[in-house]
């Protein structure tokens, strides 16, 4: 009679030398717990070996002894060569490799390797509480993801899978498990980088929908850059340069016609850059550009003509319709745009260019005049 799992030998009652009997299996044991074998790929039993010297049979193991044996199981010299049939589940160290090996329903296999294929429901590293709430919780200093050297090109990367357009995949942060910034993908397909001023009271800080629009303190924006601000304590929009030379802050408008990939050149009449205000009005809503600077190309562009003028646009009161005021032409001239009647309201030192009279006038604080 054998013990179920390795197959050590009872005692019989009235048995005799019994001590060989417990020998045995002392023996066995002795080879089994902690197993250790010198070596799996060695092929014929060697000739000389030493008392406990332990080997993992290969395939189409050689010798005497080792050719009767079963391939997979451990052989071990106890006096003479001995069969081990190590059970399921057990873990066996190779001295030659510094490996461990675990067997399995298909055989050995490195114990790494079954580590990689583990389907855990929770896993906690560095002493973090193992959380029935967190699939993965870590308590470290630090972390380090590094692309192994194959497959070119070595990139890494981190995925967060939502599994539908209205659920959110998030990055929180947290100071003593109290969210206080968030990264996260939301309905729409908006990218928001979001802060909390205090427990949950959160506000979007940055914004970006698939449209390729930004938006600053606002959940929606309208524009390619969109700033919305309740700050008046500060710059709505501030930039610095430090440069051991005369350059300052540059602000380029670059227009061209036909898409990125196959830009066209700018027509005459075309906007380069523009500089709009507008307001909300007691209706309840934004008005139009009720104010602008313009930018704007006089000639199509070529490699050798460039030809620009300025706009300045105005809305005179009681109205909801811009019109141009002065320009700045492409031949260095200052154009006052004609009126054909005296500007209403006028104040001391207003000047226009009268399309009736052909002339230019002054007010002066009492009429108009004409000046020249």
């Amino acid at each position: 009679m054998q013990t179920p799992r390795l197959h050590l030998p009872f005692l019989i009652e009235n048995q005799a030398r019994k001590h060989v009997t417990l020998n045995e299996s002392l023996a066995a044991l002795d080879a089994l717990i902690h197993c250790r074998v010198l070596s799996r790929t060695l092929e014929a039993q060697p000739e000389a070996p030493a008392d406990g010297d332990a080997y993992l049979l290969v395939d189409d193991p050689a010798g005497d002894a080792w050719s009767l044996m079963t391939p997979g199981s451990v052989a071990v010299f106890l006096g003479g060569w001995r069969e081990l049939s190590p059970p399921l589940g057990m873990c066996l160290f190779v001295a030659d490799e510094s490996l461990l090996l675990v067997r399995g329903e298909g055989g050995w296999t490195a114990l790494d390797e079954t580590i990689r294929e583990l389907a855990l429901d929770r896993l906690a590293l560095g002493r973090a509480p193992l959380d029935p709430d967190l699939a993965l919780s870590a308590r470290l200093n630090t972390a380090l993801f590094s692309a192994p050297d194959s497959p070119a090109p070595g990139d890494v990367r981190l995925v967060l899978d939502r599994r539908t357009s209205e659920a959110v995949a998030s990055l929180l942060f947290q100071t003593d498990y109290e969210g206080q910034a968030e990264i996260c993908l939301t309905d729409g397909g908006r990218l928001r980088v979001r802060a909390a001023s205090e427990p949950e009271v959160w506000r979007d800080v940055l914004v970006a929908d698939p449209q390729g629009r930004v938006g600053v303190n606002l959940s929606a924006p309208a524009a390619a850059l969109d700033i919305q601000t309740t700050d008046v304590s500060a710059p709505t929009v501030q930039a610095a340069i430090y440069a051991e030379s005369s350059a300052g802050i540059n602000v380029t408008g670059a227009k061209s016609r036909g898409t990125p990939e196959a830009p066209g050149g700018a027509l005459a009449g075309d906007r380069l850059l523009g500089f709009y205000g507008r307001a909300q009005h007691s209706g309840g809503a934004l008005s139009g550009n009720a104010v602008a600077f313009q930018l704007i190309a006089e000639e199509t562009f070529t490699a050798t003509a460039h030809g620009t003028a300025i706009s300045f646009e105005t809305t005179p009161l009681g109205s909801v319709a811009r019109r141009t005021t002065v320009r700045f032409q492409p031949n260095g001239a200052l154009r006052l745009m004609p009126l054909s009647s005296p500007p209403d309201a006028p104040q001391a030192g207003e000047v226009y260019f009268d399309s009736t009279l052909s002339a230019f006038r002054g007010f002066d604080g009492a009429a108009w005049v004409a000046l020249g």
